[in-house]
């Protein structure tokens, strides 16, 4: 299946070159690759903003991550976003991996966990800015109606999931039938309980790591002849958002971005094929990013003697 839905988004890319031209596509591109380096550029504040909130997530214990590996444990996680289906999910499955020696497998499961519940609260406050922008631009359009209501939904998921979390009964439950494992579960249940209910932490540096992106729409639009508004950017990540929520299975939703934008041309004040290319270009500069985080994944080098995940001082 995820062959088949990787195969669906590079033919629909494919179909969406030809029906807005070669040409046109090409002419675009062109005028937009001069500022593919300040794409990849906010593309990697990005990261260090992501690289926060993982820090925040994992409390007290992300003091013993060296930085430079929290950072390129995200740059591999950012490798996984835009390359697997299920893209959060298997970025932060892969990171807590990554992180486990470190911190115990138990905390970096929690801390993963958090940051899942948190990327729902931070997409769903960027959505409701970007709903802003929508309406800003184009009024009620169907846009800002798709924000609207991913602004409900992923608030929804993030507080619940967050709460399920925090639930005695919830973890209970699984200590219950999994007795085996009930050290592993508690320590897994107390990182993941820790901070308030909205993940506000780590949600706030996601979000603030969103805002590059929104500052990349801004420079990609210039690039290619759109209108280069804050407004017409916030509109732009708004497509990317409802995108990455309906085509979650879609690799890196190749194909289905670009013809969302596409589609959104007239939302967007642009033609379709500047706004493809702006999805395109866009995804070349996380693709190329992609390629440095499985180098990254390739190189990397687990601790010699991972500790003993001890129960912090204080803590009991």
């Amino acid at each position: 299946m995820r062959v088949a839905v990787a195969l669906g988004g590079l033919a629909l890319t494919a179909w969406i070159v030809k029906r807005e031209g070669v040409d046109a596509i090409g002419e675009a591109i062109g005028a937009a690759l001069p500022v593919l380096p300040l794409a990849m550029a906010l593309e990697v504040g990005r990261l260090l903003f992501e690289t926060v909130a993982t820090r925040t997530s994992l409390g007290e214990r992300g003091r013993a991550v060296p930085i430079s590996r929290l950072f390129l444990g995200q740059l591999v996680a950012h490798a996984m976003l835009n390359v697997a289906p299920g893209g959060r999910a298997a970025a932060e499955v892969t990171k807590a991996a990554l992180i486990a020696p470190w911190v115990g497998g138990a905390e970096a499961a929690g801390a993963a966990t958090m940051m899942q519940a948190a990327t729902f609260v931070g997409v769903g406050l960027m959505s409701a800015a970007c709903a802003a922008g929508a309406w800003a631009t184009s009024g009620t359009s169907t846009l800002f109606w798709l924000l609207l209501a991913n602004v409900a939904l992923l608030l929804t998921l993030g507080v619940g999931m967050r709460a399920l979390l925090r639930s005695p009964r919830a973890v209970g439950w699984l200590i219950r039938r999994l007795p085996e494992r009930h050290r592993h579960l508690e320590r897994f249940r107390d990182a993941a309980r820790a901070g308030d209910l909205f993940a506000f932490q780590p949600a706030f540096f996601l979000f603030l790591g969103m805002g590059c992106q929104v500052l990349q729409m801004r420079v990609l639009a210039g690039a290619v002849g759109a209108t280069a508004t804050m407004a017409g950017a916030f509109a732009a990540q708004g497509v990317h958002l409802v995108t990455a929520s309906l085509a979650q299975f879609v690799p890196g939703q190749l194909g289905a971005r670009e013809a969302a934008f596409a589609l959104a041309a007239q939302t967007l004040g642009t033609t379709p094929a500047r706004a493809a290319t702006m999805a395109i270009v866009a995804h070349l500069s996380q693709l190329a990013l992609a390629s440095i985080g499985f180098v990254t994944l390739l190189a990397w080098r687990r601790r010699p003697h991972p500790p003993a995940a001890a129960p912090l001082a204080g803590r009991g």
